[in-house]
């Protein structure tokens, strides 16, 4: 158990005692658990890339636990999906026609915290052919991150929570936003140096996109930038386009 001070890290090691974990995919029950790896992930939604001329698979993955309990019906006894039609992660959902609703969420400290220890995302390449990850690294600084959800604006390379997909291109890049800070990134495939960083106006947790101008023969990288409520990395309606080189005369 991890805490930015001793306090909450002591809190942290208290609602662990409490719990139950019995490493992946422990059950939930009555009595808290743990979930480690979260329902946010490892690997999420946003899959893997492959170069396939190198036969390299990008991976990025976050590292945050969840700390999830079955609530008795008597407790809830009045819990309806909303009218939208979804519960709030961290809310009671109701589990209609079961005896329990579910209670989960990301295990925070009371300042917001993570209580396992950073990098709380990486990305790494293995190699298909030897199955080996040839590299790994954190993901995301810690610039839109901190207690009480107040951004630190320290851009310290120590790995945030991730949601999103990565591009893989045949020239050996790897773009890729993804983090809980609003940034996207471009890393050399067979390295892992960081090359590039651009700001966002939200998170981007879609995965990256290429495209060729059919007049110009300019290539561009296209991100939706959305955010995410539960990554608290901020909403908006943006697709932004980066040009690569220059344009054919």
């Amino acid at each position: 158990m991890w805490g930015l001070s001793s306090l909450d890290q002591l809190w942290c090691r208290i609602k662990f005692k409490e719990a139950r974990y019995e490493g992946p995919m422990t059950p939930p029950g009555v009595k808290p658990t743990i979930t480690y790896p979260s329902y946010l992930g490892g690997i999420n939604w946003g899959g893997v890339s492959v170069d396939t001329d190198r036969n390299l698979m990008v991976v990025n993955w976050s590292r945050v636990a969840n700390y999830t309990r079955l609530v008795p019906r008597e407790e809830v006894p009045n819990l309806q999906i909303s009218i939208s039609g979804g519960i709030h992660v961290g809310q009671p959902v109701p589990q209609m026609g079961t005896p329990f609703a579910l209670e989960t969420g990301a295990f925070l400290s009371p300042l917001g915290v993570p209580c396992t220890e950073p990098p709380f995302g990486k990305i790494g390449v293995v190699d298909l052919d030897k199955r080996q990850l040839i590299w790994q690294k954190p993901l995301g600084t810690g610039a839109d991150s901190g207690p009480f959800e107040i951004p630190t604006n320290l851009p310290i390379p120590m790995g945030v929570p991730n949601a999103g997909g990565s591009l893989a291109t045949r020239s050996g890049l790897i773009f890729i936003g993804a983090t809980q800070e609003k940034a996207i990134r471009a890393f050399h495939i067979e390295s892992g140096e960081l090359l590039w960083k651009h700001r966002l106006p939200a998170g981007g947790h879609s995965s990256p996109m290429s495209y060729m101008g059919p007049k110009s023969g300019t290539q561009y990288i296209v991100i939706a930038a959305g955010g995410s409520a539960p990554l608290h990395s901020g909403a908006a309606d943006t697709l932004v386009a980066f040009k690569l080189g220059t344009e054919k005369k």
